[in-house]
C-alpha cells in the first residue's frame, strides 16, 4: 500500500496528461512522497486513453483506466477511488492547474495529524482567487453563504475539487454525485459526520491546453441538490 493515490479524472485531455504526470513525479521526488497515479479516462473522444497508456507503460506507479458511460467528474472520481490503493487520495484535475506543491502538507494533515479531509483553499489570501471570473466569484459567494446558513459549514472554499482525504474514511461516506458537485458532497458529508477538516492555502495556475469542462449550466442542478441533501442530513431527515 502506498501513501498517496493521485486520482486524475480526464475527459478529452490529450496533451495535458504527460506534463501533469511529469510534474507529479518531480514533486514526489522533491518531497519524497510515496505516490501512485491513477488516471481515469472518462470515455474521451480524443487520444487521452492512448496518452495514458503510454505513460503507464513508461513509468511505474502510473495506471490508466477507461471508464464507461455515463460521463461525469464525480463518476470518474468515485471510479478512481475504487481502483486506488493508497492510505489517502488526492483529486488532481488533468488540466495541470492545481497547486500540487501542497501535496506534502496535505499528506502531513491526513497521515500524520489524523485529519479526514484537507481542503485546498483559495480564500486564505486574497490574490489566490484573483484569477476567478466575476461570475464564478458571485456563484461561490452565494453558495458559501448558503452552506454556512443551511449546513453550518464554516470553511470558505468547500467547492474546489483539489483536495485530499483519508481514502478508507471517504469510501465509507457513501458518495453518489455524478458531476462536479462531488466536491461539496465530500465537504458536507465529512463535516456532518464530525470528520476533522484542515485547510491548506492554494493558488491555482492558468490552464494552458484545452478548455475547462466545468460549466454553470451543467452544474446548475447538482450543487443545489447536494446542498439540500446536506441540509436534510443536518436535520436528521435522511
Amino acid at each position: 500500500m502506498v501513501d498517496i493515490s493521485i486520482i486524475i479524472p480526464a475527459l478529452n485531455e490529450e496533451g495535458n496528461l504527460e506534463p501533469l504526470v511529469h510534474s507529479l513525479r518531480s514533486q514526489a521526488a522533491r518531497d519524497r512522497l510515496d505516490m501512485e497515479i491513477v488516471i481515469v479516462d472518462d470515455h474521451s473522444d480524443d487520444g487521452t486513453y492512448a496518452e495514458g497508456q503510454m505513460l503507464a507503460g513508461r513509468y511505474p506507479g502510473v495506471r490508466i483506466y477507461r471508464k464507461g458511460l455515463p460521463r461525469g467528474f464525480g463518476n470518474a472520481v468515485r471510479y478512481g477511488m475504487e481502483q486506488a490503493q493508497g492510505r489517502m487520495a488526492a483529486i488532481v484535475c488533468a488540466d495541470n492547474v492545481d497547486p500540487i506543491e501542497t501535496l506534502a502538507e496535505m499528506r502531513r494533515k491526513i497521515l500524520d495529524e489524523g485529519y479526514k479531509l484537507a481542503l485546498a483553499s483559495r480564500r486564505m489570501a486574497k490574490r489566490d482567487s484573483d484569477y476567478m471570473s466575476a461570475k464564478y466569484k458571485f456563484f461561490q459567494f452565494g453558495y458559501r453563504w448558503l452552506s454556512r446558513l443551511l449546513v453550518g459549514f464554516p470553511y470558505p472554499d468547500g467547492t474546489y475539487s483539489y483536495r485530499a482525504f483519508d481514502l478508507a474514511y471517504m469510501r465509507g461516506l457513501g458518495l453518489e454525485s455524478p458531476g462536479f458537485e462531488i466536491s461539496p458532497e465530500i465537504s458536507f458529508k465529512t463535516w456532518l459526520a464530525d470528520g476533522r477538516i484542515a485547510e491548506v492555502r492554494a493558488q491555482p495556475r492558468v490552464r494552458v491546453i484545452g478548455a475547462s469542462k466545468f460549466s454553470f449550466f451543467g452544474a446548475g442542478k447538482g450543487y443545489p441538490r447536494i446542498l439540500w441533501k446536506a441540509f436534510r442530513m443536518r436535520l436528521g431527515l435522511t
